[in-house]
């Protein structure tokens, strides 16, 4: 397997282990000084964490973001809320995706394989669900 090809398992591997901060880390940031709120909310099988608190550097800005946790307990999107909409910071999903479509555009069925193997072996199934057919 070629070194890039290690390196993009490598880091699929990593990414579907890591469930991302915890919803729970979160809450524990309401003692800090800057922290104006956080609140949690359900939407279907998520958990949605919004949260609000002054920028360190200019503390007369405020900024706003939204965390969403799949059913799995997993960090699947990080969003921040500016006037002018929604700015997604980090998406978990896009990001598996991404991955997995590099992995099987650079080789052969080893690689397929191998990346079928990992999903199965590790991904949730909230991740297996969002694959779907990419996992196959």
């Amino acid at each position: 397997m070629r070194s890039s090809a290690k390196e993009l398992v490598a880091c699929l591997t990593e990414l579907l282990l890591d469930k991302g901060v915890p919803a729970f880390l979160l809450a524990s940031n309401m003692t800090e000084a800057n922290y104006r709120s956080i609140v949690y909310s359900r939407s279907g099988s998520s958990v949605i964490v919004e949260m609000k608190c002054a920028d360190l550097d200019y503390p007369d800005v405020e900024l706003e973001y939204r965390y969403t946790y799949n059913s799995s307990g997993y960090l699947v999107r990080c969003e921040r809320i500016t006037a002018d909409g929604i700015v997604i910071e980090w998406d978990r999903y896009e990001k598996l995706r991404s991955i997995v479509l590099e992995l099987k555009t650079s080789g052969g069925s080893c690689i397929s394989n191998q990346v079928a193997s990992i999903i199965s072996q590790h991904a949730s199934d909230d991740d297996k669900r969002e694959l779907g057919v990419l996992a196959a």
